[in-house]
């Protein structure tokens, strides 16, 4: 394997990871923060979604351990998400979230990759896929499975 392969093999593992974490079913968002949209739907989003969740995530690139905490204070949406793979946990902040009747959507930036989730929540547990991307290009993906916590 080249040193060029190698390093892309990195940061693919690190953007899978960061992909897996954030990307829940159904959650969409804008830089940093986002804001709950007001009305209905009947599906109280921050009783669903707030907390930790832990679970596992298995993308092209690998599978490991990944921890999704999202915070919710005065209608914004916070939070990171963690990946742990041979031995490392790599993360970052969230930049977006959004709720729908659907699911959620997730954005965040990790490892020099952008990581875009969905996710709906299926008897209790947190069930999505993940995208990951590095200049614009699709350097892993797979799905997550999470249990809050």
């Amino acid at each position: 394997m080249t040193s060029a392969q190698t390093r892309q093999r990195t940061l693919l593992t690190g953007a899978a990871t960061i992909a897996l974490i954030l990307t829940v079913a159904g959650c969409a968002g804008s830089a940093g923060t986002t804001q709950t949209p007001g009305g209905g739907g009947g599906v109280d989003e921050v009783t669903l979604y707030a907390g930790m969740w832990e679970g596992t995530f298995d993308i092209s690139l690998g599978a490991g351990n990944m921890r999704l905490v999202l915070n919710h204070d005065a209608g914004t949406w916070t939070g990171e998400v963690l990946f742990g793979i041979e031995g490392e946990m790599v993360g970052g902040a969230i930049e977006s979230f959004a709720a729908s009747e659907e699911g959620c959507t997730i954005q965040a930036f990790i490892e020099m990759a952008d990581v875009f989730m969905k996710a709906r929540i299926e008897d209790g547990v947190m069930v999505g896929s993940l995208e990951a991307y590095a200049e614009s290009e699709l350097v892993a993906d797979g799905t997550f499975i999470l249990n809050k916590k």
